[in-house]
């Protein structure tokens, strides 16, 4: 199910594709494979089988900002918190997508992404190197400091999870800092059957869409939330309208959530607008990558981003002279509340 990937081409010593290798631990030992052999690997090990089985049995809590609050990341989006400042972060509503989160095992600093397949880029994951103070050149002839924790990506009719757990595992390899597999609920790991609904559904389903991590503790568990804020139809149009890379979305030295400013093509807008004509039947199935495993308000949740579009075509009014938008928790509620 995972396409092969050539790392032998990139250029490096023998030496050097030996660290690679050893970037995922399971049992306190690395995996030994490369390419497209590394998930199934991984997902094979009987510890990750049975982790995946625990994390699958788990009740789904759900967090409230004002009780417990999270930072909650969207499709594309990225950040690493302090425990200190941010104890919990999360996404949720994955599907083809994988939750992967990195916490460093003794200062707790906690990277999450909520990756789609796009391209990855080595700044968003060596900004938690740098704030850990960890060199990844050392990092490679050691064993893991941090662990690893992932979710999402179920076997869809597609082939589209298998493509995007290929491609993080693979680029992981090539980032060379070992990492220790807490959990792995992917794939086959997080999908169910149930009975199809209509023609052209195979009845999969994934079991799990969402993941918290304690940078505290350490601890994770599947979550809904009380609130996807600061601003999620504007990040939701963002993440239609951006077709690049993934995006940074805090400032874990101030503990503000940050929308960098965008602008975008008004042609795209009325496109998406043409799309809002169709039925909802029929455009659930153009616009998601696993129709039948979507939530009940993923069409209208697509309709409202539309409209915001329609009502801002290129994003100049959003970002005054072009400045980023900043938030801060209130006091009060620990509700995200626009700074600038």
């Amino acid at each position: 199910h995972f396409a092969a990937q050539n790392l032998s081409s990139s250029g490096t010593s023998s030496g050097q594709r030996a660290a690679v290798w050893m970037v995922l631990w399971v049992d306190d030992a690395p995996l030994r494979s490369q390419g497209r052999h590394v998930a199934k690997e991984l997902l094979d090990k009987g510890s990750v089988k049975a982790g995946a089985a625990a994390f699958q049995s788990q009740p789904v809590q759900h967090l409230k900002q004002s009780e417990s609050p999270y930072l909650l990341l969207g499709e594309k989006e990225y950040a690493t918190v302090l425990p200190d400042k941010c104890r919990f972060i999360a996404s949720h509503r994955a599907t083809t997508c994988v939750i992967v989160a990195l916490r460093h095992t003794r200062l707790g600093h906690t990277f999450l992404l909520h990756f789609t397949g796009s391209p990855l880029d080595a700044s968003c994951f060596n900004s938690l190197l740098q704030l850990c103070e960890v060199d990844s050149s050392a990092a490679a002839q050691s064993a893991p400091v941090f662990d690893l924790y992932a979710v999402g990506a179920f076997c869809d009719r597609k082939g589209l999870s298998a493509k995007s757990i290929d491609a993080l595992l693979s680029w992981l390899h090539a980032w060379s800092v070992p990492l220790n597999v807490r959990l792995a609920c992917l794939f086959h790991l997080n999908t169910t059957h149930v009975q199809p609904t209509r023609k052209g559904d195979d009845g999969k389903r994934p079991i799990h869409t969402s993941l918290v991590v304690d940078a505290l503790t350490g601890a994770f568990f599947p979550s809904t939330f009380d609130s996807s804020e600061p601003d999620e139809l504007m990040r939701s149009a963002l993440q239609w309208m951006n077709h690049g890379g993934n995006a940074c979305m805090y400032d874990s030295a101030r503990d503000e959530f940050v929308i960098s400013a965008q602008r975008w093509a008004p042609e795209g807008c009325l496109f998406l607008a043409e799309m809002c004509r169709l039925p909802d039947e029929v455009l659930l199935l153009d616009i998601s990558t696993s129709p039948y495993a979507e939530d009940a308000e993923f069409v209208e949740r697509f309709r409202q981003t539309v409209a915001y579009l329609r009502d801002h075509p290129d994003g100049a009014a959003i970002f005054a002279r072009g400045q980023a938008r900043r938030y801060r928790r209130s006091k009060e509620a620990g509700a995200w509340q626009l700074v600038v």
